[in-house]
């Protein structure tokens, strides 16, 4: 029988990216519209390391009285359940997933089933360690955001891989205090398997990243800076997109192999440049905060059409902001993450 909320040691060796449904996340405060907090069903498991590899499926390595035993992440969830929070006890697990850290750690992931479909979302903060009660808050309102906005995604079904970052720095008067939070859905959908790519077949997928950054602590946004690095070797970057912006809004138009996709995102009180280069296989986006302007809140959603025609679509994804706030002006980075995303 399952028993809800009990705190199981684990020892988590690998692990692979899972594959969910598109869900745009948002880093602000969720309201109550009576869900149940995500805590209160699921399951607490202890773990001190997180790895993900490109090539195998991710494992768990259980502590026990008896002996030591390796899983899969799917044998523990068919034990457990849909719900499940990877924690360790406000301290930071041991990762892979940076390929540069910039100071940030990883705290939990939270695995999630909505409406049928998985969803996995890491919580990363450069601090050195969070009390229990905040930690599990702060999953609540960014799950409840994640639910609320996946039942109104139309039932497609791209890899998402979900992330919120929490930035900290230390005023002038000696104090630390959170100055911004990032939350970004990064998804991918794989418009084609068949496409001939300079003579190779190949998959052509269309990548997007839709993040919303919040100031804190009485702060304002200066810049934001998006990146998505598709640089491997049997991996093209073919299309990207926003150009540039209007007054109050970007446009992406992914064009090329495959049927076009297009869509927008407001842009006001900031400007877009893009830095992006073909040849370097990366797509780079900078947003600027207008000239005594005091913007509070931003979105983007940038993105890219990748061909691929070998192996898993690799992606490393990064991103900056400059907060400004009473006590402290600081520029903040998310460290660079690798996603593998299976195709070939």
């Amino acid at each position: 029988m399952k028993m809800k909320g009990k705190i199981i040691p684990l020892i988590l060796f690998s692990a692979f990216i899972l594959t969910s449904t598109f869900n745009v996340s948002f880093a602000n405060q969720a309201s109550s519209n009576g869900y149940d907090p995500f805590s209160k069903n699921a399951e607490l498991l202890e773990v001190n390391e997180w790895n993900q590899y490109e090539n195998s499926e991710e494992l768990c390595k259980t502590n026990s009285m008896q002996k030591n035993k390796e899983q899969t992440i799917s044998e523990v969830e068919d034990k457990l359940g849909d719900n499940i929070i990877l924690h360790n006890n406000g301290d930071p697990i041991k990762t892979n997933i940076f390929e540069r850290k910039d100071g940030n750690e990883l705290f939990a992931i939270a695995l999630n089933n909505i409406n049928g479909i998985e969803q996995k979302t890491y919580y990363i903060k450069n601090i050195d360690n969070i009390d229990m009660k905040s930690l599990l808050n702060d999953i609540d309102t960014q799950e409840e955001v994640n639910a609320t906005v996946e039942n109104n995604i139309p039932m497609a079904r791209p890899a998402v891989e979900n992330y919120k970052w929490d930035f900290y720095a230390t005023g002038k008067d000696g104090v630390k205090r959170q100055q911004g939070s990032l939350a970004t859905s990064i998804s991918f959908t794989r418009r084609s398997k068949s496409t001939s790519i300079n003579g190779v077949k190949g998959s052509v997928w269309d990548i997007d990243s839709s993040s919303q950054l919040l100031s804190r602590s009485n702060g304002f946004i200066d810049n934001h800076v998006t990146r998505i690095d598709v640089d491997q070797p049997n991996q093209t970057l073919y299309s990207w997109g926003p150009y540039d912006s209007g007054k109050t809004t970007a446009t992406v138009s992914l064009n090329g192999l495959v049927n076009p996709k297009e869509w927008s995102f407001p842009v006001d009180g900031f400007s877009v440049n893009d830095d992006s280069k073909k040849g370097s296989k990366c797509g780079r986006w900078i947003y600027k905060a207008h000239i005594s302007t005091t913007p509070k809140k931003m979105n983007t959603r940038p993105g890219v059409r990748v061909t691929n025609t070998k192996g898993k679509l690799v992606t490393k994804l990064s991103q900056t902001a400059k907060i400004a706030t009473p006590y402290a002006i600081s520029n903040h980075s998310t460290g660079v993450i690798t996603i593998y995303t299976p195709d070939r």
